[in-house]
């Protein structure tokens, strides 16, 4: 198990930036990236973006300026760690999905394929294989 989270969910910052911030339509967007996963001593990162509520309204899909943003990074870690850190591997950006909110209530999927809790651990080769 890895250590206890000591943060709280940010709502109030979200809530905050959702409240002070200028529209989108005036080019100003705020996104977050959910998980990047850092296995340091095998050198290996990727980007996991999680999406629940894949039955409901959003489809559990990622909006289209969140994604725009999240390939941007995407691109700037694969040509860092190929250009800088040469000894890393980058298994690219993937989204989770949540049929519901987690694996106890519905199905989850990785990258569009089903799949199950089991194949999400560390020590399964989905999880760090792209």
């Amino acid at each position: 198990m890895t250590r206890q989270r000591k943060m709280l969910p940010d709502t109030r910052f979200s809530d905050w930036i959702r409240e002070k911030c200028p529209p989108s339509y005036t080019g100003w967007t705020c996104s977050d990236v959910d998980f990047i996963v850092h296995q340091f001593n095998t050198k290996q990162v990727m980007l996991l973006e999680v999406k629940r509520w894949r039955d409901g309204p959003s489809e559990g899909k990622i909006p289209r300026g969140q994604a725009g943003i999240l390939r941007m990074v995407h691109n700037c870690l694969e040509f860092g760690i190929q250009n800088l850190y040469k000894d890393y591997t980058y298994h690219g950006a993937h989204i989770i999905q949540f049929d519901r909110e987690f694996f106890d209530d519905g199905r989850c999927f990785w990258d569009g394929h089903e799949v199950s809790e089991q194949q999400l651990l560390p020590s399964s080769p989905t999880l760090m294989t792209g």
